[in-house]
């Protein structure tokens, strides 16, 4: 209301699976749905709206939906973000999470996640794709982070840290190599199925200090019907052992599933105390 000279671009999650709506109620221009990069450059480029794939739009008063952007196939031909272009130190470690060393930041390793858990944007974002940046490409990042920058901890805000364990101990190998002193951390979770104690001593080695695990839930028959392969005996497994070695350990739980009864948030409720 305040700009109306401007055009206002939404991205996301939520206008990406609901344009329309996001259309709606925001009063917003355009929708850029699922990966944004080359498509929102066109937008800025001024590119004819009806020849620009993955957008939404309003022509006289009707929403148009542009064909799908195609995913990008190699996530490394994208620029590494520019920090020079903002005030970067406002920006360090200004989150809701605590942190064992600072100035923290924030990577992208991967995209999307192989799983289709039901409660969950990311297969519907992603369309169940897993791509990586490459191990030299991530190092890289760390490295202008580090030397450039001053950052002491990384979190790597992956869909998916774990979909591919060669590449993790690739990544983590190629840290040693290279000496970086780091903390690390994985907010959005370590799939908990996907965890042996050689690679979480891997991990911890270059300088992973907490462990959040997506549990969701302490019901089998929650687990069952939100399609995460989960054995809570794992859980317990791996809890134990990275606590054991020096690890902290935050564990996600989610109540209120569909057709889920208060025994099965009851026994979430016991499995996390």
């Amino acid at each position: 209301k305040n700009f109306r000279k401007l055009k206002i671009v939404l991205g996301g999650a939520h206008p990406t699976l609901n344009p329309e709506e996001a259309l709606n109620l925001s009063g917003a221009d355009i929708v850029v749905r699922g990966e944004g990069e080359i498509t929102f450059r066109e937008v800025v480029e001024k590119l004819p709206l009806k020849k620009i794939k993955g957008i939404s739009y309003r022509i006289n008063g009707d929403i148009i939906h542009n064909p799908d952007r195609e995913l990008l196939d190699d996530l490394d031909s994208l620029p590494k973000p520019d920090y020079s272009l903002i005030e970067f130190e406002k920006y360090f470690g200004q989150d809701v999470y605590l942190h064992m060393e600072s100035p923290s930041a924030i990577i992208f390793s991967s995209r999307g996640c192989p799983y289709n858990c039901i409660f969950c944007t990311t297969s519907k974002v992603w369309r169940r794709r897993f791509r990586t940046h490459s191990v030299d490409y991530i190092i890289d990042w760390i490295k202008i982070l580090v030397e450039k920058y001053g950052v002491r901890e990384i979190e790597f805000h992956d869909d998916q840290f774990l979909a591919n364990i060669a590449r993790v101990n690739e990544l983590c190998n190629k840290i040693i190599k290279e000496r970086i002193n780091i903390k690390w951390w994985v907010p959005s979770g370590l799939s908990v199925w996907l965890l042996n104690e050689d690679l979480i001593r891997v991990m911890y080695k270059t300088g992973m200090y907490r462990a959040t695990l997506p549990i969701e839930s302490g019901s089998a028959n929650t687990i069952r019907f939100i399609r995460k392969n989960i054995k809570l005996e794992k859980v317990i497994e791996n809890v134990k052992f990275l606590k054991r070695i020096g690890v902290f350990t935050t564990g996600i739980f989610i109540i209120g599933f569909p057709e889920e009864k208060i025994g099965d948030i009851e026994s979430t409720h016991d499995f996390a105390f």
